[in-house]
């Protein structure tokens, strides 16, 4: 397959006009990559102000190999991911090869076990990280393609990557959302052919986990199955939703029928965004936005 730059679309783009070329270095680089999307935030860190979102399709993808080779595509057309002096670089992986475990069980020479519960690992490619979060007493143990760290690497040389998984971004971005709310907290987010359910019962975290999804019907019978193994009361407990939904859609209505109190999330809490941003329904890009506050001392 040759890669041309039909292979990726832009969906959305937004920025604000206080962005600054020459303040580069005081802007953290966000990327969210999955196998055939990738979205960039670009945040000023003196500010906790976003000053750029892009989100992007591969839709010709099939392969790992073809999913970098479109990046380094990507990369090359844009004007600003090639730059190399940015405050922070961080990249969030989206895959199904991680696994949540309690701070108190966890031995780091048993990362990639921990991750084969969940997900098959290939030693030869793949690459395995791990995250602690303090508020919650949680490792996020994860796997990420070698082809996809040696891809950022090499573009930039000279800084310090930091690694997590998208489920630590909705796991911490609605801990810190739900921040002194006792009630059982059902989020579903909607997310391209996958559902994430995160739960919260008494202000404590109790579930998460992604689930694929083929037709409509998927998201009610992943999400009813959920609610049936922690004892979750449809009709008093809490439903929000985000993601790729639209707030007049037909599922949302169907959502609605389903879970009574379900409704709509905003965006993570403490983030500064200028009017630009306003054509972006707030239930959208949850696990990017909230990916700002994410870091290896979490």
């Amino acid at each position: 397959m040759t890669v041309s730059s039909t292979q990726f679309r832009l969906l959305r783009k937004a920025k604000d006009p206080k962005f600054n070329i020459d303040d580069l270095e005081h802007y953290n680089l966000m990327l969210q990559a999955g196998f055939s999307d990738i979205q960039l935030c670009i945040t000023d860190s003196r500010k906790d102000r976003i000053l750029l979102i892009e989100d992007y399709v591969m839709p010709g993808v099939t392969s790992h190999i073809e999913s970098v080779e479109c990046l380094d595509c990507l990369f090359d057309d844009h004007h600003l991911l090639l730059a190399g002096f940015w405050n922070k670089i961080k990249v969030l992986v989206k895959n199904k090869r991680f696994s949540i475990i309690p701070k108190d069980l966890f031995v780091e020479e048993n990362t990639e076990d921990y991750i084969r519960i969940n997900a098959p690992l290939d030693d030869h490619q793949h690459g395995c990280f791990h995250n602690y979060y303090k508020d919650l007493s949680l490792i996020n143990a994860f796997a990420v393609s070698n082809q996809v760290v040696s891809f950022i690497d090499k573009t930039y040389k000279s800084k310090h990557i930091q690694y997590f998984h998208q489920s630590s971004s909705f796991i911490n971005g609605y801990n810190r959302y739900f921040e002194g709310n006792k009630d059982t907290n059902v989020c579903l987010y909607l997310d391209r052919f996958v559902l994430h359910i995160t739960v919260f019962k008494k202000g404590n975290f109790r579930f998460y986990n992604q689930f694929p999804v083929k037709q409509f019907d998927d998201y009610i019978r992943y999400a009813d199955y959920v609610i049936n193994e922690l004892s979750v009361n449809v009709k008093k407990d809490k439903f929000y939703v985000w993601g790729y939904l639209g707030k007049k859609s037909n599922h949302f209505k169907i959502l609605k029928k389903k879970y009574p109190t379900l409704k709509f999330g905003e965006r993570p809490n403490g983030l500064k965004l200028g009017y630009v941003f306003d054509e972006i329904p707030e239930h959208q890009y949850f696990d990017l936005l909230s990916f700002n506050f994410l870091s290896n001392k979490s």
